[in-house]
């Protein structure tokens, strides 16, 4: 007997031996969960489409989405054939490091000068907005920096 084949989205993380694929798993979890989401759109929102027109067109919208998420929960990802073993420690999450710390300093440096040209020139409302942003920035940039160094 040879060699037996990894699937090739990966096992699902629970489970001891015989671990089941990745993916039925996730299709058939997603498509349960989106028919459910699909319902309770169905149930609040009255549209002049028959309920099961409606119904389906959720569904169809919503299946990729959760199959997706639901495979990203259930996946072990050492099980995938191909993957980085330790993502976090690659040159991409460096990369995406650094562009989040560039991104985040521009977006308070356009918000800056927005708020000071929007005060110039009178416009409150603008202003308002721009300082609103700052603010709900600083207040995320401060919690990341204490979950961060309490994690460790």
């Amino acid at each position: 007997m040879g060699k037996e084949k990894k699937p090739s989205f990966g096992l699902v993380r629970f489970g001891k031996e015989n671990r089941m694929a990745a993916m039925p798993v996730a299709v058939f979890l997603g498509l349960v969960i989106s028919a459910l989401l699909s319902l309770v759109a169905v149930f609040f929102h009255k549209y002049e489409l028959p309920w099961w027109q409606t119904f389906l067109i959720y569904w169809v919208c919503l299946a990729l989405a959760t199959i997706s998420l639901v495979w990203a929960v259930v996946v072990d990802r050492l099980t995938i054939p191909g993957a980085i073993k330790k993502p976090e420690e690659s040159i991409e999450m460096l990369w995406y490091s650094k562009a989040s710390e560039i991104s985040f300093n521009a977006l308070l440096f356009v918000c800056g000068v927005g708020s000071l040209v929007c005060g110039l020139l009178g416009f409150n409302y603008i202003l308002n907005v721009f300082l609103l942003i700052t603010l709900v920035l600083a207040v995320i940039f401060g919690l990341s920096y204490l979950f961060v160094r309490y994690r460790k």
